[in-house]
């Protein structure tokens, strides 16, 4: 196996999970806004997962262009609301008082390759939030069952969106994912979409696991840790 090819397999799950790059130095921290304090700390959000995990890179917060944009990249484009956590395509229009957006990763070594995205937006009222999620539940329901195409550079993802549920506030969606060279195992992402009050937990739990079972990838319980810490700061 060439080292070119086996750096590339390690970068290809955060790719798809839409992760940060790594920037050196030190950056001067603002106070966190109403977005960004709940997000989880990596001890938080590993004990959720059962595996270990650490920040891909600091979190991000500030208004809708903090959301994941990938504009032109993705086909159907209506569909890329459920492929990712956060998409800014999602929120267009949308009131919106703030936004955050973190994203974690299993260190090297780990034989499970998982990377969670999770994202925290802030509306101006608990009603126009209940209005924006109604919007995302019937856009989330066409989409149950459309591939999705995702073209990143020499490679394209392919993503199968196989199981799409609406439950009480809560929008929840099962990806089978692949690359179109092979080059990736397949892998699962699960997606979370929760509203509570004015804000929306948007969570997504990407992994290649070396067992069959992936039930520990739980983006629903991710998103609720994040509910329950919005709740809490009330």
């Amino acid at each position: 196996m060439s080292r070119t090819w086996l750096s590339t397999a390690l970068l290809i799950p955060c790719l798809i999970a839409g992760c940060a790059g790594t920037v050196s130095g030190q950056a001067v921290r603002t106070p966190l806004s109403t977005a960004e304090r709940p997000l989880p700390d990596s001890a938080e959000l590993a004990r959720v997962v059962g595996l270990p995990l650490e920040r891909d890179s600091a979190p991000e917060a500030g208004g809708i262009d903090t959301l994941k944009n990938d504009k032109g990249s993705q086909s159907p484009m209506e569909c890329a609301g459920v492929t990712h956590a956060g998409y800014r395509s999602t929120y267009q229009g949308a009131p919106l008082r703030a936004a955050a957006r973190g994203t974690w990763m299993t260190p090297q070594g780990v034989d499970d390759r998982v990377n969670v995205v999770i994202s925290v937006v802030e509306l101006d009222s608990a009603d126009n939030a209940q209005t924006w999620y109604r919007r995302a539940a019937a856009q989330w329901g066409r989409c149950r069952g459309i591939t999705v195409t995702d073209h990143t550079g020499a490679v394209s993802f392919i993503q199968s969106i196989r199981q799409v549920q609406d439950s009480d506030g809560e929008l929840t969606a099962v990806l089978s994912v692949w690359t179109d060279n092979g080059i990736m195992a397949p892998g699962v992402n699960r997606r979370a979409f929760i509203v509570t009050s004015r804000y929306f937990v948007d969570a997504e739990v990407f992994g290649i696991l070396s067992r069959p079972d992936a039930s520990s990838l739980d983006a629903s319980a991710v998103a609720r840790l994040v509910v329950n810490k919005i709740s809490q700061s009330r």
